[in-house]
């Protein structure tokens, strides 16, 4: 389609032409966007679906298997189906208490439903029940910092460090650390470090960008942005990043 062509055209022109090509087409470049956006969605969702099948059938054969409960409904959360999800991580839980997914993928649901002190709640259970889950002290740090508990956030991303397992993903959660602290010069360092280590990351670039459009530079960010979707096509948060960077481009100072 047209939207894709300009897409393509805007990401591997040289630098100059993509300067003028955000000066004239900048509406047509953002559908474009949206467009491979819209894309990259769909095919997640059918991916989810898979994954509910694939699990709703192992969940009917082993109806006591909390690990495959807590899968059908992690897929659930995934399609928006929140109530049922809750139902079946409730379900896992009462089957394995000491399981620390269930009380992690209940707190996701419960971010969904904007009820975030109790999503909090489920997280810490999550993280004392497997210490060294780096995703779980991430996240239970992003939401920290979201409910304006910064220095609590920053200890929790100092555990989600601790846990993780390549110098890259370490560098990374520094990066987010200092961010959440508003310390932007110092996260730009890690996330640059984090691509020196992994080149091929699209999330450090990501990251980055998110970076330099806090500190206005968004033709640096949009070059990142872009570096990150052609290392990850269907990558939905680079892509929409994307396009509200390239809507900032053309918009008069």
């Amino acid at each position: 389609c047209l939207a894709a062509r300009s897409l393509a055209a805007f990401f591997f022109a040289s630098p100059a032409r993509r300067e003028a090509f955000a000066g004239t087409s900048c509406v047509l470049a953002s559908l474009a966007a949206a467009t491979a956006l819209g894309a990259a969605t769909a095919a997640r969702n059918e991916d989810y679906r898979s994954q509910f099948a694939l699990w709703s059938h192992t969940a009917k054969a082993r109806p006591s298997n909390p690990r495959a409960k807590t899968s059908v409904g992690s897929a659930l959360l995934a399609m928006g189906r929140v109530d049922e999800a809750m139902a079946f991580f409730k379900e896992a839980i009462s089957l394995w208490p000491d399981y620390y997914l269930p009380y992690f993928e209940m707190g996701r649901a419960m971010l969904r439903q904007d009820r975030r002190d109790e999503a909090i709640s489920f997280f810490r259970i999550a993280v004392s029940l497997e210490p060294n889950s780096s995703k779980a002290w991430k996240v239970l740090a992003e939401t920290l910092a979201e409910a304006g508990r910064v220095e609590e956030a920053a200890g929790c991303y100092e555990r989600a460090a601790q846990g993780a397992r390549y110098p890259g993903e370490i560098a990374i959660i520094k990066g987010m650390t200092a961010e959440k602290l508003g310390r932007l010069e110092e996260a730009e360092k890690f996330f640059r470090e984090a691509i020196r280590l992994e080149p091929f990351s699209a999330a450090a670039r990501n990251d980055l960008a998110n970076i330099l459009v806090k500190k206005g530079d968004i033709a640096g960010a949009m070059e990142l942005y872009q570096e990150a979707i052609r290392l990850k096509p269907d990558y939905a948060e680079a892509l929409s990043n994307f396009a509200t960077a390239l809507d900032k481009s053309g918009r008069p100072d």
